[in-house]
C-alpha cells in the first residue's frame, strides 16, 4: 500500500504571521510611549518563531501544513487573549465555578483534545476560513497602524505646565521630597486592630519640625491607583472600581507623565526617580517585582502571564521551590536597600532644587526584620496576614525613617520640603467589615518656611499636594471632597 505524502506546501497561511504582528502592534499603539520600540520588535520576532516552531512540530503529527497552521494559529490565540476573555466572563458571571481556573483549564484541555482529533481526521481543506483569517487580521493591523501613524503624528504636544498651573517667579524653590512607605497603617488601625500606640514615632517627626496628620486617608486600596492619585492631586476615570485590572496601563501611563513632576520641571527642578514606578524620562532603578513594564503591557493578558500572575506564587509556594521564592522575593528587600541608599545620596547633591520620588515596600509584606533590625528567617516570611510580624517590621521601619529623614537634614544646603506619607494601610485580613482600616495611613510633612494650613484630621492624600502648591508655589487649586474607593482586582 503505497503510503501518502505530507503535505507541506504553503497556501496563503497568512494568518500564522498575521496574528503575532497584529497582538503586538496593538498592544504597542495601546500603550505608546511606555513600550520601547525595539523591546516590541524583540517580543514580535519571539512570537513570530514561536508559532513557526510548533507550525513545524504540528505538521508531523498532522501531516498538513495548513491543518498545522489553523491548529498553532487557534493555540496561539488563545495564549494571546485568555485574560481578556477571562475578565469578560468574571464580569458577567461573577467569581462563580465557571470562572474558576479549576474549570477553565480542565475545560480548555478537553476542548484541545477534541480540537486535535478533529483536525487529525477531517478532509476539510480550510480555504474559506483562511481566506477570512488572512482578511479580519489584514483589516485590524491596517486600522492599528493608522492608530499609530496618527499618534505618531499628532501636533497637539502637551504644553510645558500641566492645566491649571502657573510658574511663581517670586517663590523659593526648596529641594522636595516625596517617600512614599507601602502599607504604612495609621494611628488608629494600630491602635485598635494592632493594640499598639504609634505615638512615639509621631512625636519623633514633630521634635524634628514635621506636621503630623493624626487620622488621615489613603483615597485607594492599591498602590499603582493611589499613587497615580497623589502625583496628579486628583481623583482617577476609573470605569469600574469592582473590576479594575483592565485600567493598569492607563494608571500607570498617569504616574508615568503625572502633573506634579511636569510643573516641577517646568520649575526648574531636577527628578530624581528612586521609586518602583517608571517616570518620563526616568525609569526606575529598582528590580522588577510586581509592575507591568515594557512588553509587560502587551504580554499581562495572555495566558502564561496569568498563570504566572494569579497560580505561579502559591504553586511555588505549595512545592516550597525555595531557588525560585528566594529570588522573587528577596527582589523586594534589594529594591529597598538600593532605593533608601540612593536618596540619602541624592540629599548631598547640589545644583539646581531637585524632586525626589522615594516608594519604600516598609513595612509592606514580606516583613525582612523585626523591630531589632535581625533578619527574619525565610521560612518566616509567608505569613502575609502574620499580624506581629507586621508590627515589628513597622516598628523597624520607624527606626530607618527616622535615620533616613536626619541624613536628608544634615546633608541639605537649605531646608528641604520634605513628605512622609503611606499608600494605603495595612489591609492583610480577610474580613470585609474592616475595609475602613485599609485606608487610614500615615500623613507627615516638613514643610519650613511656609504654612500648609493645619493639617486636617482627616486629611486625603489626593489634596496633599494641592495645598503644597498652594502654600509654596502660590497656586490657587480647589481642594477636593475627600472620598475613599475601594478597588477590586
Amino acid at each position: 500500500m503505497k503510503r501518502k505524502q505530507p503535505n507541506f506546501r504553503f497556501r496563503s497561511e497568512y494568518f500564522l504571521f498575521l496574528l503575532p504582528v497584529f497582538f503586538v502592534l496593538h498592544g504597542f499603539v495601546e500603550n505608546l510611549s511606555l513600550i520601547p520600540v525595539a523591546d516590541a520588535l524583540g517580543l514580535l520576532v519571539y512570537y513570530l518563531l514561536l508559532s513557526v516552531a510548533v507550525a513545524t512540530l504540528a505538521f508531523f503529527f498532522f501531516g498538513s501544513w495548513r491543518k498545522a497552521c489553523v491548529f498553532t494559529t487557534v493555540l496561539m490565540a488563545f495564549h494571546f487573549f485568555f485574560g481578556s476573555v477571562h475578565d469578560f466572563l468574571k464580569s458577567a458571571l461573577g467569581n462563580s465555578w465557571l470562572t474558576s481556573y479549576t474549570f477553565l483549564l480542565s475545560g480548555s484541555l478537553l476542548l484541545l483534545i477534541a480540537w486535535v482529533v478533529f483536525l487529525k481526521r477531517t478532509k476539510r481543506t480550510f480555504d474559506r476560513l483562511t481566506r477570512y483569517c488572512n482578511l479580519l487580521l489584514l483589516l485590524l493591523i491596517g486600522l492599528d497602524a493608522a492608530l499609530l501613524a496618527a499618534k505618531s503624528f499628532k501636533t497637539d504636544v502637551a504644553a510645558p505646565l500641566p492645566k491649571g498651573l502657573s510658574i511663581c517667579d517670586t517663590c523659593t524653590k526648596p529641594d522636595i521630597y516625596l517617600i512614599l512607605s507601602d502599607g504604612y497603617a495609621g494611628k488608629q488601625e494600630l491602635k485598635e486592630l494592632f493594640q499598639f500606640d504609634n505615638s512615639a514615632f509621631y512625636d519623633s517627626l514633630r521634635k524634628r519640625g514635621f506636621q503630623v496628620a493624626e487620622d488621615p486617608r489613603s483615597n485607594y486600596n492599591f498602590t499603582p491607583f493611589s499613587v497615580a492619585s497623589i502625583l496628579n492631586f486628583r481623583y482617577l476615570p476609573l470605569k469600574d472600581p469592582s473590576h479594575v485590572a483592565p485600567e493598569t496601563g492607563m494608571v500607570t501611563e498617569m504616574i508615568k507623565h503625572n502633573r506634579l513632576q511636569q510643573y516641577l520641571e517646568a520649575c526648574g527642578y531636577q527628578t530624581h526617580n528612586l521609586s518602583t514606578f517608571d517616570l518620563a524620562g526616568q525609569p526606575t532603578l529598582s528590580v522588577e517585582t510586581f509592575l507591568p513594564t515594557k512588553t509587560k503591557f502587551i504580554t499581562a493578558q495572555t495566558f502564561v502571564s496569568r498563570l504566572e500572575r494569579d497560580l505561579f506564587f502559591n504553586l511555588v509556594t505549595r512545592l516550597h521551590i525555595r531557588s525560585v521564592l528566594k529570588k522573587v522575593v528577596y527582589n523586594s528587600r534589594a529594591n529597598n536597600e538600593l532605593l533608601y541608599n540612593q536618596t540619602l545620596a541624592a540629599a548631598g547633591k547640589t545644583g539646581r532644587p531637585k524632586f525626589v520620588f522615594t516608594h519604600l515596600m516598609m513595612p509592606h509584606f514580606p516583613y525582612f526584620y523585626n523591630e531589632n533590625g535581625q533578619p527574619t528567617a525565610y521560612d518566616a516570611l509567608f505569613s502575609l496576614e502574620n499580624k506581629q510580624q507586621y508590627l515589628s517590621y513597622l516598628k523597624y521601619t520607624n527606626k530607618k525613617f527616622l535615620v533616613l529623614i536626619d541624613g536628608i537634614l544634615r546633608s541639605s544646603e537649605r531646608p528641604p520640603l520634605l513628605v512622609l506619607m503611606s499608600d494605603h494601610g495595612f489591609r492583610d485580613y480577610n474580613d470585609p467589615n474592616r475595609q475602613d482600616y485599609t485606608f487610614m495611613n500615615l500623613c507627615a510633612v516638613y514643610n519650613p518656611g511656609a504654612s500648609i494650613n493645619p493639617i486636617h484630621q482627616r486629611r486625603s492624600n489626593v489634596n496633599l499636594f494641592r495645598e503644597i502648591l498652594n502654600t509654596r508655589f502660590a497656586q490657587k487649586l480647589p481642594l477636593l471632597k475627600d472620598t475613599t474607593i475601594f478597588l477590586k482586582d
